[in-house]
């Protein structure tokens, strides 16, 4: 119902990735990820819920490349990531 109303709103795509990984529909969370991550600045948290889709589908090597740019980013745009999902 949020996307519905509100389909540019970055938190509703996040919620709806960690409901469908939690629910093993890895590919369906990943483009619910995906969707956050194109409309968040800070896109750590999207990132990662991404990494954790492509590990669950057999795609380490990509999985790994996703975690290692989430690494390389300075701590304050992590949390802000996290906190603007929340």
């Amino acid at each position: 119902a949020a996307l519905q109303r509100r389909p540019d709103f970055a938190p509703a795509h996040y919620a709806l990735g960690r409901l469908l990984f939690n629910a093993n529909r890895a590919e369906e969370a990943l483009s619910a990820f995906e969707a956050a991550e194109q409309r968040l600045a800070a896109s750590a948290a999207p990132r990662i819920g991404r990494a954790r889709c492509l590990q669950k589908l057999g795609q380490t090597e990509r999985a790994r490349l996703l975690l290692e740019q989430v690494v390389l980013l300075p701590p304050a745009q992590i949390e802000l990531s996290f906190a603007l999902v929340q």
